[in-house]
């Protein structure tokens, strides 16, 4: 049997005072803003009050591709492609913020404190 794929995560126990989730994004990730963070709906047997925000973005050619592209034809294709995901998870009274990909760059560094997950 082939071996089974890990998860992987980081994972943000939220500050108390922090009660909504969206509050805990940096200003441009925010609803309001140029680039927001999208709610995702859920299926039954989530968690209740766990909601999920996504985001994917082409960020375009990378620098260092256009630069090597010369000397690498095929890098002259290659774009940049960031997605987001955060699950924020209630539990007693506190929130987590399980984060993938790149999602914790959407978080104010300071609604938080980091761990380790998956």
């Amino acid at each position: 049997m082939g071996e089974a794929s890990k998860l992987r995560f980081n994972c943000y126990l939220l500050r108390e005072d922090i009660t909504e989730p969206q509050k805990a994004f940096r200003l441009q990730y925010r609803s309001d803003d140029r680039t927001p963070m999208q709610e995702l709906t859920s299926e039954e047997g989530v968690p209740e009050g766990c909601k999920a925000y996504f985001s994917s973005k082409t960020d375009g050619e990378p620098p260092w591709a256009r630069s090597l592209s010369q000397f690498f034809p095929y890098l002259g294709d290659v774009k940049s492609l960031s997605h987001r995901l955060v699950i924020f998870l209630p539990v007693s009274d506190r929130t987590f913020a399980a984060c993938f990909g790149y999602g914790s760059s959407t978080l104010e560094r300071a609604s938080s404190r980091y761990r380790r997950g998956g």
